[in-house]
């Protein structure tokens, strides 16, 4: 298995669930370029999930009216301590086409004087005839005029093979009421669908031509795994590509990633230059349960421990513990920093999720906040139709309909509330056209690297498509019983999957549960 643990392609497809911060990138990078500390900052969000088989879901041969939810809005509420209530704070509402597709995303701030919403920025999304997402319109409330007012829109485009190759980000100049090009992404993929090579330009406006920025070429072995990721930024003095730095991998035999090694450019010498490393430990179920970190001390020639994470699990695989440790390099031990505990429902729904520092004084852990959720259990997470901004949460994975999540402030030793975002959603009749359960099965369920999809009549051919939580399309590929399709080089995460034969259709989530 594939064990990605490092985001460290290309920079924003691993946040998909945050689609709204795709104002400053656009959101079609697979990796995420940072060192380790800054992707578990991120990362704190995303405990994994158990391990286990999709359960088999049926075949049926003809078309049959499901009822499904849509998010439509969730409402983030503020704990007042005067008067013990809560307190209205942010509104997000969605709209949705036929096909379920999101076609706007809205929020608003309460404004305590009106006792009223007011607007504050606006969403919209268009789709071709594939559903691929091809634009993205960031509109702002102009509160003195009573309307929307361009700010930026990103225009995607895509492969003959459905993978997104071109994303172009245009502002709005209110002077000249025009579109000005602002930046452009471009990315190239092999045979297997790798992304392999990442252009980021920048509009010069002198000129009225694109200028590359940076890029970033990546290699893969035999297996597929990602064995070197190299950025370089162009230089206007030698009108050249430059080396700037380089990512170097290696896998145990299973094919779980063991160590990155992370080099630096020496344009002096025009050779690389050891920066820091980080090394993987699995257990036996091939559960991630170490990393650590380590700069490479050039006076002394030696690795020096920077820090380590550790995490535990329960027995269905569960991440219920995550505690980061400092090396002090006086006494030469590590020191305890923080903590993450997380409990679960018996459906293996997350329903804590608290977080505790480590007191030098006390010796003890103080509990700093915990996060509490609440789900509605007679409906699944595959049952909903969802907005391209997950808002859901992007703290865990769920496995039912998530209703409520709540914070908690830990102060003079009790629990205070904070904020609490209730989510509200509505029926849907929607014809789907399901795949007769009892003849095929999507396994393993959450996936590391290869997934399996196993139809009972070989006879039978179909598509299967994956796509992301922003509807874009990421593979699709032509398939009979038993075909494996290799995802390692996808981010950790959610994604849809329809499986589409004879004219029918069916859908579910995958879950990444590893880089």
């Amino acid at each position: 298995m594939n064990q990605k643990i490092t985001l460290l392609v290309f920079m924003v497809l691993a946040s998909v669930f945050t689609f709204s911060q795709n104002a400053e990138q656009c959101l079609f990078e697979k990796y995420n370029k940072s060192t380790f500390l800054d992707r578990e900052k991120a990362d704190e969000r995303n405990p994994r999930v158990f391990n286990v088989r999709a359960k088999q879901k049926p075949l049926l041969k003809k078309v049959t009216n499901v009822e499904k939810q849509r998010l439509d809005s969730s409402i983030v509420m503020q704990w007042n301590s005067e008067t013990n209530q809560w307190g209205n704070d942010v509104k997000y509402e969605s709209t949705y086409n036929a096909n379920g597709k999101q076609t706007s995303f809205i929020r608003g701030d309460w404004n305590s004087s009106t006792n009223q919403w007011r607007n504050t920025y606006l969403y919209e999304y268009t789709y071709d005839v594939n559903e691929n997402l091809i634009s993205e319109f960031y509109r702002h409330w102009k509160s003195p005029l009573n309307q929307w007012e361009n700010s930026y829109k990103i225009e995607y485009a895509y492969d003959a093979n459905g993978n997104l190759n071109s994303c172009i980000r245009s502002n709005w100049n209110s002077t000249s009421n025009q579109w000005g090009n602002s930046y452009k992404e471009e990315s190239t993929y092999d045979a297997n669908g790798h992304q392999i090579s990442y252009i980021f330009s920048v509009w010069n406006s002198a000129t009225n031509l694109w200028k590359g920025n940076y890029k970033y070429e990546t290699t893969y072995d035999a297996n597929g795994n990602l064995i070197s990721d190299i950025r370089s930024h162009w230089s206007s003095e030698t009108s050249q590509w430059q080396s700037s730095y380089k990512y170097a991998y290696t896998y145990d035999a299973n094919g779980n990633e063991t160590s990155e090694i992370f080099s630096q450019w020496n344009s002096s010498t025009r050779q690389w230059v050891v920066d820091y490393k980080s090394e993987y430990a699995y257990d036996a179920n091939e559960n991630l349960i170490s990393c650590i970190r380590s700069n490479w001390n050039s006076s002394t020639s030696q690795w020096d421990y920077l820090y380590k994470y550790e995490f535990t699990y329960d027995a269905n695989g569960n991440e219920i513990g995550k505690i980061f440790n400092q090396w002090n390099s006086t006494t030469q031990v590590w020191e305890c920093s923080y903590k993450y505990e997380s409990t679960y429902d018996a459906n293996g729904n997350q329903i804590s999720y608290i977080y505790s520092n480590w007191n030098n004084e006390t010796t003890q852990w103080q509990s700093s906040y915990k996060y509490e959720y609440t789900y509605d259990l007679s409906c699944n997470l595959n049952d909903l139709i969802l907005p391209l901004q997950n808002y859901l949460d992007v703290n865990f994975n769920s496995i039912n309909k998530p209703i409520e999540k709540i914070l908690y402030r830990y102060i003079g030793n009790n629990w205070v509330n904070s904020t609490k975002t209730t989510h509200y959603y509505s029926s849907v009749e929607t014809s789907v056209s399901n795949v007769s359960l009892k003849n095929y099965k999507v396994y393993p369920n959450p996936v590391s690297d290869i997934v399996t999809i196993e139809i009972a009549d070989g006879r039978n051919t179909f598509t299967f498509e994956l796509y992301d939580i922003q509807g874009r399309k990421l593979i699709s590929k032509e398939m009979t019983n038993n075909g494996q399709i290799n995802l390692e080089g996808l981010a950790k995460g959610f994604y849809l999957y329809n499986l589409n034969m004879e004219g029918k259709t069916q859908s579910g989530k995958l879950i990444k549960n590893k880089y």
